[in-house]
């Protein structure tokens, strides 16, 4: 290292770096050729093979992960892989069981789900398939869940990574649903064929899911009638392409008239910012107790045993999101001054006229095509 002169630069210029460390203008060279060994070579392709793979696994098994944005579980699964790799696996002409790097791996740390997940064996039944065991179990001694669920839904998925380029990778999920009981429940074995292959990895990651309370209201509700949900999505679908038909007719024989209302409603509307506020908190928590998707996260919330505080702040911060934009407007007509608000007013009611009922069709025909093509291939079973 050396001090600069006069001229303090930082930067830097060929192989010369200038900067400043402790107030002190500095200045070092570098190589202009840095030499790996064959090592450091070695190394570095591990290891950039690892965090590809390892992204690639992630993608596969994303419907079973918990967080698929966790950092921490992505250096870990990483780590795991470059572990694995480091002992030469594609090298080996006998296939490898049980790997020690993935075998107790977790994508769920605050999961504490008993005993049952280190009971499960994976093994080879032929050259291409899985055997999946369960051994005899108690679910009420050997899991860990709430007390009032009435059943648990396992789930498994099995990925495959190949390191051939001819060989498809391919990921096969299935699940078994058990009553909650304090009975034993025999062994169970699944089978998934054709999942190995020579140069690749098989990875069988188990869940489990239930619902208890209001969530096992909406499990009972899908598994005695099944064909609800999809049916419910189609006919959502047909009725929002009528609505979005409807507004789309009376917004071309209309677009030329105003927004003025009646001068009796226009009467009726004059209503303080109190009570604005109000109705508006009211539509939204109506809408709620009536919206599915929030029923539906309500459930999933439910899973993760949370606290009952943080289950009213959850329901306050949606509640907040959905009154947000009221609130600003309220609030920015508030803080203008009294001279302004008429034209402000002028404007917002030009600005609705002129794009609302455009973005309201739009916005309903795009969620009807969405709906239609989710619910249609499902309904279709149940014809």
């Amino acid at each position: 290292m050396g001090k600069q002169g006069d001229i303090k630069l930082r930067g830097t210029v060929g192989n010369v770096i200038y900067y400043q460390w402790r107030d002190i203008h500095c200045m070092r060279t570098v190589p202009a050729r840095v030499r790996q060994t064959d090592n450091t070579k070695l190394a570095a392709t591990k290891f950039g093979l690892a965090v590809k793979s390892a992204a690639a696994m992630r993608s596969r098994l994303k419907p079973m992960l918990p967080d698929p944005a966790n950092n921490a579980i992505r250096y870990e699964l990483d780590g795991a892989f470059r572990k694995w790799l480091h002992t030469d696996p594609l090298e080996k002409a006998e296939p490898e069981t049980m790997i020690r790097f993935f075998k107790h791996f977790s994508f769920n740390k605050a999961a504490t789900l008993g005993k049952l997940f280190r009971m499960v064996n994976v093994s080879r039944i032929n050259e291409h398939g899985l055997l999946l065991q369960l051994p005899a179990f108690n679910p009420v001694r050997d899991v860990s869940a709430p007390k009032e669920i009435s059943s648990l839904l396992l789930q498994f998925t099995a990925a495959t990574l190949s390191f051939d380029d001819q060989v498809p990778n391919k990921c096969v999920s299935t699940d078994w649903r058990i009553p909650y009981e304090d009975k034993i429940v025999p062994l169970h074995e699944i089978i998934l064929p054709g999942l190995t292959a020579p140069r690749s990895l098989a990875l069988m990651v188990m869940g489990m899911a239930f619902a208890w309370g209001l969530g096992l209201l909406v499990l009972h509700a899908e598994q005695a009638h099944p064909w609800l949900l999809p049916y419910s999505q189609v006919a959502a679908g047909i009725i929002l392409l009528a609505v979005a038909a409807g507004m789309a007719a009376h917004w071309r024989s209309h677009r030329q008239m105003g927004l003025e209302p009646p001068k009796l409603l226009a009467e009726q509307l004059q209503l303080k910012i109190g009570h604005i506020v109000a109705a508006g908190a009211a539509l939204v928590m109506a809408q709620s107790l009536a919206d599915m998707v929030f029923v539906v996260a309500m459930v999933h919330v439910g899973q993760q045993h949370w606290r009952i505080w943080m289950v009213a702040m959850a329901v306050l911060v949606y509640s907040l999101a959905a009154l947000a934009l009221q609130i600003c407007i309220v609030c920015l007509y508030c803080w203008l001054p009294v001279a302004r608000r008429e034209r402000a007013m002028n404007q917002l009611r030009y600005l609705i006229g002129k794009y609302t009922e455009p973005a309201a069709i739009a916005a309903s025909a795009v969620i009807a095509l969405a709906l239609l093509y989710i619910g249609l291939p499902a309904s279709v079973r149940y014809i």
